[in-house]
């Protein structure tokens, strides 16, 4: 059986990933969960633009209207039923992957995949049939970043390789080397190719985008919480 990448939308309500996820899970014959904490309960359809049964147009909807409202739920058992349900639908994940996903996408191994922006730029130009795109409903913004640590034994000449690298020729070349974003501009003027310098991929215009969010990190407890759980889902 052939394996499916699975899928994340997230977003404010009544922006549209109630039609996206319909049509995503029509192109990779695909299920929904939902991880809103309203339309979990039954009869809680007002102000939670919950989708009615004849809206799924055939495709299997997972936590909506599993509980009554007077029914217990807190993260504890939400995290059980998402874990379960995680499992269930395994057999649709083409594999769990992050760097591996350019070479799976490049290869049309999978029909989906997310990746970073910057993977972007090289699979398309090894497989002109790949497009790229920000999703409406919106996604996370991320950054690389060099750091001195306050105790470090030789700032002086951290602080000289940092501006080493921040010169644009030297910008330039580590651009062109990992194919991901700089925000060097003088390196961006000199880079030859005009679709590559003007490339929506590379330099999004980021005043389209009001919904993009910087992931936080929510602690050493929170982390253990995942990791066990993403564990749990991928050895079962």
């Amino acid at each position: 059986m052939e394996k499916q990448p699975m899928v994340i939308l997230t977003g404010p309500t009544a922006v549209g990933k109630t039609n996206l996820s319909i049509e995503l899970a029509k192109r990779i014959n695909g299920a929904i969960i939902s991880a809103d904490s309203m339309q979990v309960y039954k009869y809680m359809d007002i102000g939670s633009a919950k989708i009615m049964p004849q809206e799924m147009q055939g495709i299997k909807h997972y936590l909506i209207d599993e509980l009554l409202p007077s029914d217990e739920f807190n993260v504890f058992i939400f995290k059980k039923m998402a874990k379960n349900l995680l499992i269930e639908q395994k057999p649709l994940v083409q594999a769990y992957v992050i760097d591996q996903v350019r070479d799976k996408m490049i290869g049309n191994e999978a029909a989906l995949g997310v990746i970073y922006s910057g993977e972007a730029i090289y699979t398309q130009k090894e497989n002109p049939n790949l497009e790229y795109v920000i999703p409406k409903e919106g996604s996370n913004i991320w950054i690389d970043s060099w750091v001195i640590p306050k105790n470090a034994e030789h700032k002086e000449n951290a602080e000289k390789f940092i501006n080493f690298l921040c010169r644009p020729d030297i910008a330039l070349m580590n651009f062109e080397y990992i194919t991901y974003s700089t925000p060097n501009e003088a390196a961006r003027e000199l880079i030859e190719d005009e679709s590559i310098r003007n490339s929506e991929i590379a330099f999004p215009d980021l005043s389209k985008y009001d919904n993009l969010e910087t992931f936080q990190y929510l602690g050493t407890e929170a982390d253990q919480v995942y990791g066990n759980l993403w564990n749990k889902v991928k050895s079962s």
